[in-house]
């Protein structure tokens, strides 16, 4: 299994995450699932809007809100949550619970090093899966709503 991002939004990921180092950065990842491939199409940044956004992310439900409207009329969906931690790429505990909510790929960005890991949740055997990240040159829109 894998997600397969354009180099643009890779690139778009970790200018963001690097630049904003004191909070967590928080993207939706919309495209398809092809066999074991999820292809990002695009990312979409939304507004951190937990009460102490160093530690962690709440996506502003307007922003969730807009991303599922507009994913509908493309015949898209939403098929991984990006967000970045000032700690080395792994889930922590609050990420798997967000897990259970949203069971697609999580990818974790470091804001110290810029490296990332992409993980899902194997909610039959309650295990983490690492899922490889497989950047590739095609065309990738950025989508900034974060504003």
């Amino acid at each position: 299994m894998k997600i397969v991002l354009g180099i643009s939004c890779y690139n778009v990921i970790v200018e963001k995450v690097l630049n904003n180092p004191t909070i967590e950065i928080v993207f939706f990842a919309i495209g398809t699932k092809v066999g074991d491939e999820f292809i990002v199409k695009g990312l979409i940044q939304c507004k951190n809007i937990a009460q102490n956004p160093s530690l962690e992310f709440i996506a502003d439900p307007i922003c969730v809100y807009k991303i599922s409207r507009f994913i509908e009329q493309l015949n898209l969906d939403i098929i991984g949550i990006v967000h970045s931690h000032s700690a080395p790429p792994f889930p922590s505990e609050k990420d798997i619970e967000g897990m259970k909510k949203w069971p697609i790929v999580w990818i974790i960005v470091s804001n110290i090093s810029g490296s990332m890991k992409a993980w899902l949740l194997d909610q039959e055997k309650n295990r983490l899966l690492e899922v490889d990240i497989d950047v590739r040159e095609y065309e990738c829109s950025y989508i900034d709503l974060s504003k």
